[in-house]
This record gives C-alpha cells, sequence and structure tokens, in this order.
C-alpha cells in the first residue's frame, strides 16, 4: 500500500507558486494565449455561410426568409451560419415565422449542404490550426518538464518550453493510448475507466521524467497507483474542485490555481514514485 498526504502536496504547491509565481505565469499565459489563437482559428476553420440565393428553391422570396433567419438568430447578417443552428438536435425546435413552418426541411437541408461544403478560403485556416495544434502539444511537453526542473531545484527558464519537441511524438501516441483504454473502459459499465484512469495515469510524467517507453511507462505507472487509486481520484477531484474555483474567479484565477495544482501533483508522482521500485535506467 502506498501514500501520499493531499494537504501537503497542496502546500507544496502553493509554496512554490509562491517562489516561482513569475515563471510559472508566463508559461500558464503563453499556453492560454496558443489555446485562444488555436480555438479562434478552428472556428475560422469551420465557419460556413450561406446566401440568399441558396434558398431560391425553397421560398418564393428568399430575402424575407433569409431575414428571418437572421432574426432567430441562425446566422449572422452576412450569413455566417450560427452555433444555435449546429447546436439544434430536432428540426421541430427551429423557430421560423408561421409562413415558413412547412418549409423546415427543405431548410435543414440548405443549411447541411452549406455545412458539408469546404470552400477553398478554409483550408489555410486548417492549416495554419495543424501548426498551432503541433506548438501548443510541444509547449505542454515544456510545461512539465519546466515543472519537473522546478522540483528537482535545477535551473529553469520559461524559454526552454520548447526545447523538449524531440518527446512531443512519444507523448502524443502514449496521450492516445491512455484515452483509448479510459474510453474502452467507460464503455463498459464507466467503473472500469474511472479505475485505470487512475491506475494508468502518471504515464506522462514517467515518459517526460524518467524517459520510458510507453509500454515501460504504462507498466511503471501502475506499479506506483497499485494502492493508491482511491486516495488520487480524491486528489484529482480536489484539484479539479480548485480549477473550478479559479474559473468562476473570472479566469484569472486559473493563472494560480493551474500551477498550484501541477506542483501538487508531481509532489504527489513524486511520493508516490520513492515509494516504488528503481525505475530502469
Amino acid at each position: 500500500m502506498k501514500s501520499f498526504s493531499k494537504s501537503e502536496a497542496l502546500r507544496y504547491g502553493w509554496k512554490t507558486t509562491k517562489a516561482h509565481l513569475g515563471l510559472f505565469l508566463g508559461l500558464i499565459l503563453l499556453l492560454g494565449l496558443l489555446q485562444f489563437v488555436t480555438d479562434i482559428t478552428n472556428k475560422l476553420a469551420h465557419q460556413r455561410k450561406v446566401f440568399k440565393e441558396d434558398f431560391s428553391a425553397v421560398a418564393d422570396h428568399p430575402e424575407l426568409l433569409y431575414a428571418d433567419l437572421v432574426q432567430n438568430g441562425y446566422i449572422t447578417p452576412d450569413g455566417v451560419i450560427r452555433d444555435k443552428f449546429t447546436d439544434m438536435n430536432d428540426v421541430r425546435n427551429m423557430a421560423l415565422g408561421a409562413e415558413f413552418e412547412d418549409k423546415k426541411i427543405e431548410i435543414i437541408r440548405v443549411f447541411l449542404k452549406a455545412l458539408r461544403y469546404v470552400p477553398p478560403s478554409r483550408y489555410k485556416f486548417y492549416g495554419i490550426a495543424l501548426v498551432l495544434w503541433i506548438i501548443k502539444w510541444i509547449a505542454q511537453v515544456g510545461l512539465i518538464k519546466i515543472f519537473l526542473k522546478v522540483y528537482d531545484n535545477e535551473p529553469a527558464s520559461a524559454r526552454e518550453v520548447f526545447s523538449y519537441a524531440h518527446l512531443a511524438v512519444k507523448y502524443l501516441l502514449a496521450s492516445l493510448l491512455y484515452s483509448l483504454i479510459v474510453l474502452g473502459g467507460l464503455l463498459l459499465l464507466v467503473v472500469p475507466g474511472v479505475i485505470w484512469g487512475m491506475k494508468y495515469q502518471m504515464y506522462a510524467l514517467l515518459i517526460l521524467d524518467k524517459n520510458l517507453g510507453i509500454k515501460e511507462a504504462f507498466k511503471k505507472s501502475a506499479e506506483l497507483t497499485s494502492g493508491a487509486k482511491l486516495s488520487l481520484f480524491v486528489f484529482m477531484f480536489v484539484i479539479g474542485f480548485i480549477n473550478l474555483g479559479g474559473i468562476l474567479c473570472l479566469v484569472v484565477g486559473l493563472l494560480i490555481t493551474v500551477p498550484v495544482t501541477l506542483m501538487a501533483y508531481v509532489h504527489v508522482y513524486r511520493s508516490l514514485l520513492s515509494q516504488s521500485e528503481p525505475v530502469p535506467s
């Protein structure tokens, strides 16, 4: 049976965050900016439009239907399809003027055709989004490596955040495997997914900290978490609650809660590692 102190881990996370506040704020702001720009680019890539003439076969006066769709929030005045339409689950929920009530199916077909068509102008946004996603993934690897260096009292700088790109592919493949394992478990009546999620959750730190292979990292994670899954589940709930508080503080609170909880998690990882067999070199 392995154990760790949740309160001690959180105190360590808070103390370390205060001591390295400038470094951590810079890293979290960088990741946040990359996420923000990626989200905007993704939105632009998936943006689709409809035009008045698209409804010429649906209504005798397509301009009136177009105005009705704008008024009811399904499109912008320049024809961009809003989330209100894409989030609609049932055609019967579509709000239209009485004169267009019997045209819902035809209107939906026009929207679906527009959503399936990818204008050539959108491809550049898909390319930019892919590049940003790769940069963001590499930055996440760098963030974890820097947090590990801080824990080991080694010199660390935000300039290092893109210095560990060589680990990104292995980290990505392991993350995909972990997601598939957890998803498979959730499909098996949920509980196995939670258990496997706790069992293999240390894979990323083991890859980035000890440079283990994917198979070895999952095997070692199972060893580290043996006898500590319930405590880890409670701890993950606690840090999730703390970060929820950061979101409620106008999101700005995440600038503090994220590094605190990340350092607390690193502390738990190292605590469990110290109670385990040495990692093979």
